[in-house]
């Protein structure tokens, strides 16, 4: 693989291969998932009930 990185690395800037003698963009996912996340992070909201119901092997099924 030409692009492999850890998990904690950013992922790498890559060309995308267009048609022969095209010039090939640069993509920089990195920043579109960062700027992804930074959008939406705020937006989500999880409210958990204060009593949980029990887990499914402790119901009488």
């Amino acid at each position: 693989m030409p692009y492999e990185f850890d998990l904690t690395d950013p992922i790498p800037t890559f060309a995308v291969p267009l048609e022969p003698g095209d010039p090939e963009p640069r993509v920089t996912l990195q920043q579109r998932l960062n700027e992804g996340y930074t959008c939406t992070r705020t937006e989500i909201n999880v409210t958990l009930p204060s009593s949980l119901p029990p887990p499914v092997r402790d119901l009488n099924l």
